[in-house]
């Protein structure tokens, strides 16, 4: 696991939980984007914007990361997906 610069020890620990569960997430995002499964798709596309508005309330104490970001463009990715799907079947 990597470890932050300037961080306070009880938060390290934090950030580790959490790096954990973002990279969860982020194979959950993957195979919901690869199989093209609405269900799948809104399961996990419900699951990243949990992860991210909670990431959220811990800024700034705990600073974004990489995965943050890649989970947001995941996201966002899949909203644009089912939005073209629901415009197909109008």
């Amino acid at each position: 696991m990597m470890h932050f610069q300037n961080t306070k020890p009880n938060t390290i620990h934090l950030q580790n939980k959490l790096q954990v569960e973002a990279h969860k997430i982020t194979r959950q995002l993957s195979s919901a984007l690869n199989k093209q499964c609405p269900d799948l798709m809104r399961v996990a596309q419900g699951v990243g914007q949990g992860y991210l508005m909670a990431r959220k309330a811990l800024l700034p104490t705990i600073s974004s990361d990489g995965y943050m970001k890649e989970i947001e463009g995941k996201v966002r990715k899949i909203e644009r997906l089912l939005e073209n799907k629901e415009d197909d079947k109008n």
